[in-house]
């Protein structure tokens, strides 16, 4: 989906971020917003799937979940990339 395409491309380029970070940064360049209600559950199976990883800094109040992308995660961006370049080919 292009909500995990984008998902997975904001962490490649902030790693350690929220999906609260997604969401206002989402709302802040483009001006809709991605609902915490479809945000997090799309983290939980991305996390699931060994797409990316979680960890809680506890050291904040309250605790906050910071995701950042795996190998597997790398890998799942370049099958997203070698998908749109054979689209464009074939346009």
């Amino acid at each position: 989906s292009f909500t995990e395409l984008y998902a997975l491309l904001f962490f490649k380029a902030n790693p350690d971020s929220s999906g609260y970070d997604i969401c206002k940064f989402v709302e802040s360049e483009y001006g809709f917003k991605i609902s915490y209600s479809r945000i997090y559950p799309l983290l939980n199976e991305l996390e699931r799937k060994g797409i990316i990883s979680v960890k809680e800094e506890v050291s904040k109040y309250p605790p906050k979940k910071v995701y950042r992308l795996t190998s597997r995660g790398i890998r799942k961006i370049n099958q997203y990339r070698d998908v749109f370049l054979r689209f464009l080919e074939e346009i």
